[in-house]
């Protein structure tokens, strides 16, 4: 992502299913997001391998606690610490704000659990647990787009990014490369990733559309 042509060229490219999935989420009250989030993260295949938790209403009869519901309700908090997070800033890379992405990836983490299947040859990835993908998917969607991008195969080959993506410690490190891959496409053109979109979006959900999937 060199210049604001190709800016352009990578958001044209972007496949315009998850531009309606992102404005339905943005669209959605704050009472009905569990329910959003829950049909988003299954829209975008965010925990392939185990199933995404129940909501509250459904939940009781297929899998303990935490639903859906409590993990949006626990994210709230550490979302809110992070309202002036951006993406472009590296400033934003504060101990407070690196303490709520740490507890942010910790709650996401239960985002999947084990489904209890005697027959299954292959044990559940991670033992049930969400792996970046998912984590980095919810926690863009519950900061309405200030964290991102999300962690998929496309981005992080977009970025370059070496070895496995396995703890908090190594998200916030994929973060902080492409927080500088924005600050250096910002330098470079003199302006900013929304000027240069003309979309009115965080870096961090612009950054993602850029490096996303592609239209079909």
């Amino acid at each position: 992502m060199d210049t604001i042509a190709e800016l352009k060229q990578r958001i044209a490219r972007f496949n315009p299913v998850y531009v309606q999935h992102w404005s339905d989420w943005l669209n959605t009250p704050n009472q009905r997001r569990p329910h959003e989030l829950k049909l988003t993260l299954g829209r975008w295949q965010a925990c392939r391998g185990n199933p995404i938790r129940q909501l509250a209403t459904t939940g009781a009869t297929v899998h303990p606690a935490p639903y859906i519901d409590d993990l949006f309700a626990q994210a709230l908090p550490y979302a809110q610490i992070l309202s002036g997070f951006d993406m472009a800033n590296p400033g934003s890379f504060n101990p407070q704000s690196i303490n709520a992405l740490h507890e942010l990836w910790n709650n996401f983490e239960r985002l999947s659990y084990e489904r209890n299947n005697p027959a299954r040859k292959r044990k559940a990835p991670r033992h049930g647990l969400a792996g970046v993908v998912g984590i980095s998917k919810a926690i863009m969607l519950v900061t309405n787009g200030r964290v991102g991008p999300a962690f998929d195969s496309k981005v992080r080959n977009g970025l370059q990014l070496k070895g496995k993506i396995e703890s908090a410690g190594d998200w916030i490190d994929a973060l902080r490369a492409a927080s500088k891959d924005v600050t250096i496409f910002e330098k470079n053109n003199k302006t900013t990733l929304q000027i240069a979109s003309g979309l009115d979006l965080p870096a961090g959900r612009i950054h993602d559309m850029a490096l996303g999937p592609n239209k079909v």
